[in-house]
């Protein structure tokens, strides 16, 4: 068969050729415009749930409640439970009124016993009058702000209705008590039980003592006529 004579066979054929090829063509727009269409769709959903989950946390946001905690001066406390309140005077050495909450209380310092200076039945004792003023001068410096912290192993209170604290100074960092003994203006006491700061009270006056401090030094009592005795020679009781 020469070149010539293919003609007729592909004009014949020519039509069973063309409509696969259409089809074909047809099919593959078909399934591009819904491939289209699915990923439009995808997108428009995925912007419909952005959007309804910012509207959720808008609308949780507007509901939250705001709530505002308003602590007065004297209610304040740390997170070691301690009380911020503020100094109305000083006693002596070891007694001290304070304003908390609006009410003024007496405050009995847990742990120490400083000589008498106020107690009628009992004549002024050797450096009651400097552990007094010391007392003084030194919450005077603070700002007249302490923080108290109450010991359950020595109840709440006195017979006399005073409050069984210990007191701290400097935003609650230094130990009032155990400032006192180891300066030599007071003794450590223990009424009855043991309390926290015991051992390093105790430990406190010993050195205190041993480096003639204070009521401990040799020549501090000259001139009374009471005698300076030691903390456990002195069979002191909590009405002092």
């Amino acid at each position: 068969m020469g070149i010539f004579e293919l003609k007729p066979f592909f004009a014949g054929k020519r039509k069973y050729v063309t409509i696969p090829i259409a089809i074909i063509i047809l099919i593959t727009l078909h399934f591009g415009s819904v491939s289209g269409i699915n990923s439009v769709n995808t997108s428009k959903n995925v912007v419909r749930q952005q959007e309804a989950a910012k509207s959720d946390v808008a609308g949780v946001q507007a509901i939250q409640p705001t709530v505002t905690v308003i602590l007065t001066e004297e209610s304040t406390l740390t997170s070691d439970k301690r009380q911020q309140v503020t100094l109305v005077k000083v006693i002596d050495g070891d007694t001290i009124a304070v304003l908390i909450n609006g009410k003024n209380e007496t405050i009995r310092v847990i742990g120490i016993d400083t000589p008498e200076v106020v107690d009628p039945r009992k004549t002024v004792e050797c450096f009651g009058k400097e552990a007094s003023e010391t007392a003084r001068k030194y919450f005077e410096d603070s700002g007249k702000k302490l923080w108290l912290e109450a010991d359950a192993t020595q109840g709440d209170g006195d017979k006399y209705q005073r409050l069984l604290r210990y007191v701290f100074v400097d935003g609650g960092s230094v130990d009032f008590g155990k400032m006192m003994i180891e300066s030599g203006l007071a003794f450590e006491y223990t009424y009855n039980t043991s309390y926290k700061y015991q051992q390093a009270y105790k430990q406190a006056e010993k050195e205190a003592r041993e480096a003639k401090k204070g009521l401990w030094a040799d020549d501090a009592c000259m001139g009374y006529t009471t005698q300076r005795k030691t903390a456990e020679a002195r069979q002191i009781t909590q009405t002092d």
